[in-house]
């Protein structure tokens, strides 16, 4: 039985406790339907409660304020506003506008993982983009109002790769929400809100135009645990002065979107989902795993060749790397380590 058949059932006490779901997260739901990952995040991140009858009512309030938000921001109906239209079209703050477009085409890896949701009289010159057009006006629009509410941040290049995991959980999860697409963006919006919000993201997309306060960010914690986990990787990089920012700052600033295709990369999330308490921390702990994974060829290399493989991760290993992080982190957090159980990490 599915984790959301099983939220309407009678018996749902162990689903009262937010621990079972990390546990069902730290397994990963890869062999789950997609359902029941998106209902597991949704949870984690306070969107919703365990409560079903809650969710309706929830919903329904969520859904009306940021019906208003876009309203008042003048863009209602940007998602069916066409490809090579919007830059014609003028409203509040649109140089942000023009600058999260850009970085939304930019996504096309993850966009094709959508199913696909063309604009009508759509003649964007891109072909394989314009299949997905809604779906980019809808992202687009979440980054926009988040940016107009937020003014204090407003958009920083990067939150694009943030947004694009959610959005596709969501979306692959329509039943979810019976197939509405308002509900569904502006759930997207708040779970992108929440994950901004609850962690120390932040923090790090405000560094990105300071090279020194983001090797600042990352010095301390990665040089501690390579002494700890990749001694010998430790020595390497100190031997060849490799800075942590030439590398791991876009490993944890987007937490990996970068780096792997949409399948591989919510199985990660889960991961991190599951440690939402310190998620830059796991973030740290999976980037060592890479790191000992890919140790033979860094201590061979030479200073060029190192940022090569570090800029080109090897997806093969991703289980495994998971597993070792799990470990790490009990060791890191013994307090704060609930009873998990990551014999169910290899799907089979």
């Amino acid at each position: 039985m599915s984790l959301t058949h099983s939220l309407f059932s009678s018996s749902k006490s162990r689903l009262m406790d937010k621990a079972f779901i990390k546990n069902k997260l730290n397994q990963s739901y890869d062999c789950s339907p997609l359902e029941d990952r998106c209902y597991a995040w949704l949870i984690i991140l306070d969107i919703f409660s365990i409560d079903s009858e809650d969710w309706k009512r929830k919903g329904l309030t969520m859904k009306n304020t940021y019906e208003s938000y876009i309203n008042d921001f003048g863009i209602t109906n940007w998602h069916m506003t066409p490809l090579d239209h919007g830059s014609k079209l003028e409203f509040r703050r649109k140089s942000i506008m023009d600058l999260i477009h850009s970085d939304i085409i930019r996504s096309k890896e993850h966009l094709c993982f959508l199913p696909n949701q063309s604009i009508k009289s759509d003649e964007f010159n891109d072909s394989l983009l314009s299949c997905f057009g809604e779906h980019m006006r809808r992202q687009e629009r979440i980054l926009y109002t988040f940016a107009c509410l937020n003014p204090w941040i407003e958009y920083m290049q990067g939150f694009n790769e943030i947004l694009q995991p959610l959005y596709y959980c969501v979306f692959s999860s329509s039943s979810l929400f019976h197939d509405d697409k308002e509900l569904m963006e502006c759930v997207v919006f708040n779970m992108f809100s929440k994950l901004l919000t609850m962690t120390d993201l932040p923090d790090f997309f405000a560094a990105q135009k300071d090279e020194d306060q983001i090797e600042k960010l990352l010095q301390a914690p990665m040089s501690a645990l390579m002494k700890k986990y990749c001694p010998r990787v430790h020595s390497r990089f100190e031997q060849l002065s490799i800075r942590y920012s030439l590398f791991a700052y876009r490993w944890f600033c987007v937490l990996f979107s970068q780096e792997f295709p949409m399948p591989d990369l919510v199985s990660i999330w889960d991961s991190l989902f599951a440690h939402i308490e310190d998620i830059l921390l796991f973030a740290f702990l999976i980037g060592i795993g890479f790191l000992i994974e890919l140790e033979c060829r860094i201590l061979e290399q030479d200073f060029a060749g190192i940022m090569n493989t570090l800029h080109s991760i090897p997806t093969n290993d991703i289980k495994k790397i998971l597993i070792f992080a799990n470990n790490a982190w009990a060791l890191e957090r013994p307090k704060n380590t609930p009873d998990l159980d990551i014999s169910g990490l290899v799907c089979v």
